[in-house]
């Protein structure tokens, strides 16, 4: 159990510490609605006014505003650095996610080695006393060993969800960015 312990230390840290890093990217649909209309109607001063707004109501510093931001103050100028920046803020946010993808994996395989190890003492202690098992404290034994199962299989399902839902979050906000800074070079 030690092991799944720390492996669901682990995970907890890691997803705890990619929920904080969505809110440095988010973009809400709201947000993104107001960029790209003001954008259409290449009103820059309107972008960086709203950005402005947006960067003063955030307590987390947003940086995907930010970027927005620099791409709506500097132009195309910027259009180079900002795919650098992009790249640079998408691979800082997906850094660790895959030990979501490792602990997932894994845990399983402890809780099946728990299991196992368990299962071959309870066998043992039978075989040592030299009687036949009595039916109840066999299936007492063997409910706490499953429990290393039960415990691995909730890890390794909770760690993969995990990955897949933050993952698709990045992914999204980051498509957003793109889009947004795109837009704002096209039309202003």
């Amino acid at each position: 159990m030690y092991p799944l312990l720390f492996f669901s230390i682990l995970a907890l840290a890691v997803i705890a510490e990619k929920i904080s890093g969505i809110y440095k990217i988010v973009i809400s649909r709201a947000t993104f609605n107001k960029i790209v209309d003001l954008a259409r109607e290449k009103n820059r001063d309107a972008i960086l006014l709203s950005l402005d707004a947006k960067i003063v109501k955030n307590k987390i510093s947003n940086n995907s505003l930010a970027i927005i931001k620099k791409a709506a103050e500097q132009g195309t100028a910027y259009k180079s650095e900002c795919d650098i920046d992009i790249s640079l803020l998408s691979g800082k946010i997906s850094e660790r996610i895959h030990l979501l993808d490792l602990i997932g994996k894994i845990s399983p395989m402890i809780g099946l080695t728990g299991t196992v190890i368990g299962l071959a003492r309870i066998f043992q202690s039978v075989s040592a006393s030299g009687r036949t098992a009595d039916p109840t404290v066999l299936a007492g034994g063997i409910w706490e060993v499953m429990i290393t199962t039960i415990a691995g299989l909730l890890i390794a399902i909770t760690s993969i969800i995990a990955a897949h839902v933050i993952r698709g979050s990045f992914k999204k906000y980051i498509e957003r960015l793109k889009f947004c800074c795109n837009i704002v070079f096209e039309k202003i």
